[in-house]
């Protein structure tokens, strides 16, 4: 929760591939709503980190001076035998150029292929973050 009580939440679109001996995993990082520093109130600037436990990472594109940011950045995932969660973080970056986690969730890959395969279209679905300590904890 921000500053005013508020989720923080992030939608995020899923669709799943199958090619020939292979899949892949499409994630469309859409957009936020409530993003905010803890005790503040202004708009921030902020990225998203996309990452399996198998070492793939994708980040978005900053979005600049927005606490409702549309990043409507698309990352592709070849899945493997072994099948982990995503972990998807928000990032702020502070006047000094420095960079701050403000929290993330994890995308749980078993439930995404669920959804994507039962509907054979893509999804789109709003997730709550978790602050950052929380996050690592839970994870």
């Amino acid at each position: 929760n921000n500053f005013y009580g508020l989720p923080t939440l992030l939608r995020v679109g899923v669709h799943f591939e199958k090619i020939e001996h292979q899949a892949n995993l499409t994630v469309l990082i859409e957009e936020g709503k409530n993003i905010k520093k803890l005790g503040e109130t202004g708009p921030i600037n902020a990225f998203c980190v996309l990452k399996s436990h198998r070492g793939q990472k994708f980040s978005t594109k900053v979005i600049n001076n927005s606490n409702a940011p549309q990043w409507n950045s698309e990352f592709t995932f070849g899945l493997g035998p072994t099948i982990t969660d995503l972990a998807l973080s928000v990032f702020l970056i502070e006047d000094d150029r420095s960079i701050t986690e403000l929290g993330g969730c994890t995308l749980p890959m078993d439930r995404l292929l669920t959804k994507v395969c039962s509907q054979q279209d893509p999804f789109s679905n709003w997730y709550v973050f978790r602050s950052p300590v929380d996050f690592k904890s839970r994870g």
